[in-house]
């Protein structure tokens, strides 16, 4: 299977969000690649990084983020992308 990489940004968020976003990201199959990190003021922004190898489409992907990015309740932005596999020699 494939694996996918987001990267999620809440705006205005506090620690407790992104522990609710890490439960909720870990029910959709999606698990942290990295502590948040903050973005200009303290509370301004933060990133962090999911991975997970059980969705099969982008689509599937998109949808799952979506709903737990949602499920928190602020303003957020995210990317999504397939991560390439290397080749075999």
């Amino acid at each position: 299977m494939p694996t996918f990489i987001t990267h999620i940004k809440l705006l205005a968020s506090t620690e407790n969000d992104y522990q609710k976003l890490s439960r909720e990201m870990e029910k959709k199959s999606f698990h942290p690649d990295n502590k948040p990190i903050i973005i200009g003021h303290q509370s301004e922004a933060c990133q962090i990084i999911f991975k997970c190898s059980a969705k099969t489409t982008l689509l599937d992907a998109t949808t799952a983020v979506s709903q737990a990015i949602a499920s928190i309740g602020k303003k957020f932005s995210f990317t999504i992308m397939k991560e390439k596999i290397k080749a075999e020699s």
